[in-house]
């Protein structure tokens, strides 16, 4: 049966996957979503039980407090933030409240970009990179695609590949592009240990994307923003609707943002975990593990029966779900990705690939 008027894309769909398992949502282990794996912060169930008589209320349509919050962790003004209902409401918005007459997309990168290009009614030059490299954007080449008037739509880190560019590559184009606007997707640059946001060197013609939903575990609350200079703020403020984000989920993420032990434990964990699931699948010789900054891992199977569609329906079968990544341009049915967890869900995911890879984990 079809819930939708199209087939749904992306990872963490539970009650859909765990439909196909054949099990309850809550007993199905999903790695095809990239969440944080230690779960919201721990001050998440009061700011909400304290704020729950807001729903009473319509919510402050210009999410002042949320702003002043982003704003003072970023060290900007107030002005240079705008909140959406989750990053990719805003990803949409984006083309179709700014003046663009194309856009430049480095490859593989999360599918949405194009989508809401396509919905937007513009065309888009798709800019292959090199596994060689990491699937890390090589902004030579993007250069010798800008003429002036395109918006160029990069993730720092990347997905599904978790790879980062360097910095100063994209402002050297930045700066000689001064006609072009490049969007930056740092959706998950807050698992990035000391990053530094491309909002900070500024760019007038930079704009920073960002989730709040993944490190803080809270993706059913959808919020995300925006950090742009003033001009280009109030251009994508003035295309949004109102009570774009709800009242309850402004009061979360002013807490959260104020939660730095989360936010270290976060840092400290993923990187050992990640480091961990890294080597373990790495150990399956027919496994090509990419090197990610990010919560996840890109990886390519090299096996001589199954592809990654077909790894992925024997994992569903024993409720584990991983996200194929053959729907992402410049990739194929032998990528997927999958998210880091917990040391003991990993571990559960090693042993379930190892056994229908034929393989001994030593």
């Amino acid at each position: 049966m079809k819930t939708g008027p199209m087939e749904f894309q992306h990872g963490g769909y539970v009650l859909n996957l765990a439909s196909l398992a054949g099990c309850r949502a809550g007993d199905l282990l999903d790695f095809s979503a990239n969440i944080n794996p230690l779960g919201p912060p721990d001050c998440l169930r009061q700011v909400i039980l304290r704020s729950l008589d807001t729903v009473a209320h319509y919510p402050d349509p210009y999410c002042v407090d949320l702003r002043r919050a982003i704003a003072s962790a970023f060290s900007l003004p107030v002005e240079q933030v705008v909140c959406g209902n989750g990053s990719t409401e805003l990803l949409y918005a984006l083309p179709c409240a700014l003046t663009v007459t194309r856009a430049v997309i480095p490859v593989p990168s999360y599918i949405d970009y194009s989508v809401a290009i396509t919905r937007a009614g513009l065309d888009a030059a798709f800019i292959a990179q090199d596994a060689e490299s990491g699937f890390s954007v090589d902004w030579s080449r993007i250069d010798q695609e800008l003429s002036g008037g395109e918006m160029v739509i990069a993730g720092q880190p990347g997905n599904p590949s978790g790879a980062m560019f360097k910095p100063a590559a994209l402002l050297d184009v930045a700066d000689r592009h001064p006609a072009t606007l490049f969007v930056i997707d740092e959706a998950f640059a807050d698992f990035v240990r000391g990053y530094r946001s491309m909002a900070s060197y500024g760019r007038p013609n930079i704009i920073v994307l960002r989730s709040m939903t993944k490190f803080y575990a809270i993706p059913g609350l959808r919020l995300g923003y925006v950090l742009a200079p003033e001009p280009i703020a109030d251009l994508i403020s003035g295309f949004l609707p109102p009570w774009s984000v709800g009242g309850l989920t402004q009061a979360v993420g002013v807490a959260v943002l104020d939660d730095r032990p989360y936010a270290e434990k976060t840092h400290r964990e993923i990187a050992l975990l990640r480091e961990q699931l890294h080597q373990g699948l790495a150990e399956m010789g027919c496994l090509t593990v990419f090197p990610s900054a990010a919560n996840y891992l890109l990886i390519h199977l090299n096996h001589a029966i199954l592809d990654a569609r077909e790894l992925a329906r024997r994992l569903l079968s024993r409720r584990i779900a991983i996200r194929v990544c053959d729907n992402y341009k410049g990739l194929d049915d032998r990528y997927f990705r999958v998210a880091v967890r917990t040391a003991d869900e990993n571990q559960r995911l090693l042993d379930a690939i190892a056994v229908l890879l034929g393989n001994e984990i030593a």
